[in-house]
């Protein structure tokens, strides 16, 4: 009764039984690939469980709904990360509308709603996610970003899982990460002072490289006596790709740059806090072996 499956290439024995047992599951992905591995991630420990995983990206892009919305759609060139990987399923406006309508119900009565489920950062344990059987058909819909599934092993896995064996190029000293434009109209972003106190953390810091949606606005906040280079990339995933590549990373307050942190092969990365307390993401950066993560 067992079978060896292996969802990252590796072997792992598991009871046919539970597959039998397990629903068929629905995620769809929301927002720009920060938020986008989040759920992929998810759904990768969902598929290791046993449960038959479809992927929808309707929501990230450009279509009646989303206009009518007023989403900010992200750059889509980073579905080249994930479409291999993943069954991404296109299906019919009337099922996606009947799937937002319930998912929205259960993000404001944070429960289950007719198979729906949306997580608003809420969920704590993975396990609470295992309870949810007998059910046929589950539909998923959130940011998962508290879950604690965000452990240094596991984190590698999904990386090999995602790039194969991808060898970086660690020559690369430091890189920091600027999220300008919507966080700025937004009030999100993070202002002088934090890249001050970041930069601070190193003895020396040539050269530097500066990755961001808003030149104009990391012009103004880094320190006049910083000698550095912006990004040549023309497209988000190069940004993400490339930022794999440095010694030590300076994150924002953007899933996008920590995902490209926890990824990358930095000895060292510097991740705010949110809003002053809180991690973005569930990290425990004392459990990390293999890099220094320095939460400021």
């Amino acid at each position: 009764n067992a079978e060896y499956f292996g969802i990252d290439g590796s072997a792992i024995i598991i009871n046919k039984l539970n597959f039998l047992n397990k629903p068929k599951v629905r995620i769809y992905l929301m927002g720009g690939l920060g938020n986008n591995l989040s759920q992929l991630f998810f759904a990768y420990k969902l598929q290791a469980q046993g449960y038959e995983i479809e992927i929808n990206n309707f929501l990230c892009s450009k279509n009646l709904i989303t206009k009518n919305l007023k989403w900010s759609l992200h750059d889509q060139s980073v579905q080249d990360i994930y479409k291999e990987k993943f069954k991404i399923r296109k299906i019919n406006i009337f099922t996606i509308i009947i799937d937002l309508f319930f998912l929205n119900l259960s993000r404001i009565f944070n429960a289950m709603c007719f198979n729906r489920f949306f997580d608003g950062n809420r969920i704590k344990s993975f396990n609470e996610i295992m309870n949810i059987e007998n059910r046929k058909f589950i539909v998923f819909a959130g940011y998962w970003q508290q879950l604690n599934i965000y452990k240094e092993n596991e984190l590698n896995e999904f990386k090999r899982f995602l790039f194969g064996n991808i060898k970086s190029n660690i020559s690369k000293d430091i890189g920091i990460h600027i999220r300008g434009g919507d966080f700025l109209r937004l009030n999100k972003s993070l202002g002088m002072s934090f890249y001050d106190n970041a930069l601070n953390q190193f003895k020396s810091f040539e050269p530097v490289t500066i990755f961001t949606n808003d030149k104009k606005y990391s012009k103004e906040i880094l320190p006049k006596s910083l000698s550095y280079q912006f990004s040549e990339n023309d497209n988000t995933k190069d940004d993400f790709l490339e930022m794999l590549n440095f010694k030590r990373l300076i994150c924002s307050n953007s899933t996008f740059s920590i995902w490209a942190g926890l990824f990358s092969r930095a000895e060292e990365i510097i991740i705010p806090k949110k809003h002053g307390e809180t991690l973005k993401m569930n990290i425990n950066s004392d459990l990390f072996k293999f890099k220094k993560i320095t939460v400021l």
